[in-house]
């Protein structure tokens, strides 16, 4: 992985976990589009960070985002993240929940000389609604009887 690369990602979690922000121009190029940002938040360019930061810490105050491993594809980097918190504030237009969350993701970003200029992010919505209390949680999976394994 590229060093100003490296450095760009661990700049950018840092941020998102409550670091200097005025470094994100450093790191992130003005035009960066984010492909799956928030719904009806304009989240492209270090701007757009910075909202979907505080959006996030407002609904998770606590919020930590902890990066488990980085694979890179030359420009290409994936980023596999887990994330926690405590549900205080609203957020995608739920109150607060006062319940902790721990989910796991991951973020494709794109970078062109030391700045992210694309990002494709996916995290376990389903799993975040549960923890919440507001899905069920998934139900056992069960092998029908007549069903073979396959190779059996």
């Amino acid at each position: 992985m590229s060093e100003a690369n490296r450095a760009a990602v661990e700049a950018l979690y840092t941020i998102f976990n409550g670091g200097d922000a005025t470094l994100l121009g450093h790191y992130m190029a003005e035009g960066c589009i984010d492909h799956e940002g928030l719904p009806g938040l304009d989240t492209d360019g270090p701007e757009g960070f910075k909202r979907t930061v505080a959006v996030m810490r407002f609904g998770f105050p606590d919020l930590n985002i902890e990066v488990l491993r980085v694979i890179e594809d030359g420009e290409m980097l994936a980023v596999h993240f887990r994330m926690t918190g405590t549900h205080k504030g609203l957020i995608m237009g739920i109150p607060p929940t006062v319940k902790p969350i721990d989910i796991e993701g991951m973020d494709v970003l794109r970078f062109e000389d030391g700045k992210a200029v694309e990002r494709w992010g996916f995290w376990d919505r389903a799993r975040l609604m549960q923890q919440l209390g507001l899905l069920p949680p998934p139900r056992p999976v069960m092998m029908p009887p007549n069903l073979k394994p396959l190779g059996a």
